[in-house]
């Protein structure tokens, strides 16, 4: 029979497994922050290709060699368990989020002028349903980036 000290620690640990869980419970936050990560690398990679012939090329192409790269070292911080690793993949995540709010406001304000076009509506309308998305793909590499550098600092304090 476990002790009251014992019991809170089987509880505790319980716990803990359960928040390293996302996804109906049935995918572990790193293997959803290594999926997140490794469709960022192929569709930025893709994307690379597909600006070329844009006005805005250079731009895009730089956007989206970075978010290769993070995307990458994403990839290998999720096998090593190396948080230093996915830090970067997690900043270009919050500034997605910042860069999609700041375009959704910036949306909406100008959906106030008469001159707005059904272009910019759905525009509108992409950016409303992309944000939560967003904002969960954040959220998910998030709480991977924190599970993995709570289990570093648990391996250097044995």
């Amino acid at each position: 029979m476990p002790t009251d000290g014992e019991e809170q620690r089987l509880q505790g640990d319980n716990v803990r497994k359960k928040k390293i869980f996302c996804c109906c419970c049935t995918v572990s936050v790193e293997s959803a922050a290594l999926i997140i990560a490794i469709i960022t690398a192929v569709v930025s990679f893709i994307n690379i290709f597909l600006f070329i012939d844009a006005d805005y090329s250079v731009l895009a192409i730089i956007t989206n060699l970075a978010w290769c790269f993070t995307a990458f070292f994403a990839i290998y911080g999720t096998w090593k368990h190396c948080p230093q690793a996915v830090f970067p993949f997690l900043v270009m995540q919050c500034l997605a989020v910042t860069f999609i709010a700041i375009t959704l406001i910036g949306s909406f304000v100008r959906s106030f002028y008469k001159t707005f076009s059904y272009n910019r509506e759905l525009i509108m309308f992409f950016y409303v349903i992309f944000l939560p998305l967003e904002l969960w793909l954040t959220y998910t590499v998030r709480r991977s980036y924190n599970h993995m550098k709570a289990s570093s600092t648990e391996i250097l304090e044995l």
